[in-house]
């Protein structure tokens, strides 16, 4: 008997947890909006949807310092294959320019103008393309702050649809938070029965 009184306190310990877990995890979505109580004259609201401003702010900053990098872009981008495709583009979209552009009397030196528009880019492309493209991220990165992206498409997304991106990231995780609530719960219910048992 006393064994099975035991058990009740510990499984009655172990839904006690879980459950307060599980109230923890959904009160930092809800409510969504500020609630009032009178009689306490207290307001209560969601720490997610109270703080979204700060957090949508944090996250901006780190990927704009931690993550995002425009040198690291461009050199992803500029990789051997890229800038063969970008300079036989160029070739080819330049030779067809000196033609439709050349006057018919100079027509004869169309050749010539081709072979050293080839041999330009054949021996300079590479590093002009290089230049052009990071002298353009630079501008890039003076003109557009990432952070201010991030931070205002973050802050337009509507609250439920911002729990149920953090829910389906961290699910797993959560579930593991109210399971070891739910343990916890039960080894102190059996330490509580242990402790009325020595004292009975």
């Amino acid at each position: 008997m006393t064994i099975i009184k035991v058990l009740i306190l510990a499984s009655i310990g172990g839904i006690i947890g879980w459950v307060t877990n599980h109230l923890a995890i959904k009160l930092m979505f809800r409510p969504f909006n500020e609630v009032k109580v009178p009689i306490l004259n207290l307001t209560f609201q969601g720490l997610i949807p109270k703080r979204k401003g700060e957090i949508a702010n944090t996250i901006a900053t780190t990927i704009e310092t931690e993550l995002f990098s425009t040198t690291e872009l461009l050199e992803n981008m500029l990789t051997e294959d890229n800038q063969k495709q970008i300079l036989h583009f160029l070739k080819v979209k330049l030779t067809s320019v000196v033609k439709e552009k050349l006057p018919p009397m100079l027509a004869m030196f169309s050749p010539a103008v081709t072979s050293m528009v080839d041999s330009v880019l054949e021996k300079e492309g590479p590093s002009i393309l290089r230049e052009i493209m990071f002298q353009g991220g630079e501008m890039l990165t003076e003109q557009v702050q990432v952070s201010s992206l991030v931070e205002e498409k973050i802050n337009s997304f509507d609250l439920e649809k911002l729990e149920g991106i953090i829910l389906s990231i961290a699910r797993k995780e959560l579930k593991h938070i109210e399971f070891l609530g739910g343990v916890l719960g039960f080894i102190i219910g059996l330490v509580q029965g242990g402790i009325i048992i020595l004292i009975g």
